[in-house]
């Protein structure tokens, strides 16, 4: 039993941990305000119509502690909890914390832009206005900074190979493409900026006094 809880222990690192008890939180909160009648994604959600031309900018922020289901929510906490933990280690909670919000904020303006540029360029008279919903955009920001990271280290990080992340990463962008209702703009704009963004923040000497 110790064993097992020292085990779960090392992915509880204090930035991400809040995070995720936050986007925990504020699901459930989501759940009972519904059911007397108030969706929190309707003032929360990110969408091109709301950021551009109502001047909503704060949906640009907000939609990232938002999730449509329980599912959706499990998903993208898991990958967070067990990815998230180990760039935080690796970067330091506040260069963690910068990865992680600026990632979802470039993947909200990335999922905007494409997403008006693909209804404005849609022939159709059943032209949908779409809005997103989720931490999946900052979570591929980790993703990201943590592949830039097992590079730079050439695969020499405990229990992280390079085939591994670019098996995750193939599994996951399959899964994303192959699915309706996946904002995979918003996760391609999260992961490149999060692997570009770690160029910066990462400092290998902090890894090399770590071990």
């Amino acid at each position: 039993m110790r064993e097992f809880a020292d085990e779960i222990k090392q992915y509880l690192t204090p930035a991400n941990l809040v995070i995720i008890l936050i986007c925990i939180v504020v699901f459930f909160v989501d759940k009972i305000l519904i059911a007397s009648g108030t969706d929190i994604s309707d003032y929360g959600a990110v969408g091109w119509k709301q950021v551009i031309e109502d001047k909503e900018f704060y949906r640009i922020l907000s939609y990232m502690f938002l999730h449509g289901s329980l599912l959706h929510l499990f998903n993208n906490m898991l990958v967070l909890l067990f990815v998230g933990s180990a760039v935080e280690k690796l970067l330091g909670s506040g260069k963690y914390l910068v990865n992680y919000f600026m990632s979802g904020i470039i993947a909200g303006v990335v999922s905007v832009y494409y997403n008006m540029w693909r209804y404005n360029h849609t022939i159709s008279a059943t032209r949908t206005l779409v809005v997103s919903v989720g931490a999946s955009g900052a979570v591929f920001g980790t993703v990201g900074a943590l592949l830039w990271i097992v590079l730079a280290n050439k695969g020499r990080i405990e229990g992280i190979s390079i085939r591994r992340m670019i098996m995750f990463l193939v599994l996951s962008f399959y899964a994303g493409f192959t699915a309706t209702g996946i904002d995979n703009a918003a996760h391609v704009g999260g992961l490149f900026f999060g692997f570009f963004s770690s160029m910066i923040l990462y400092n290998r000497r902090r890894l090399r006094n770590e071990s």
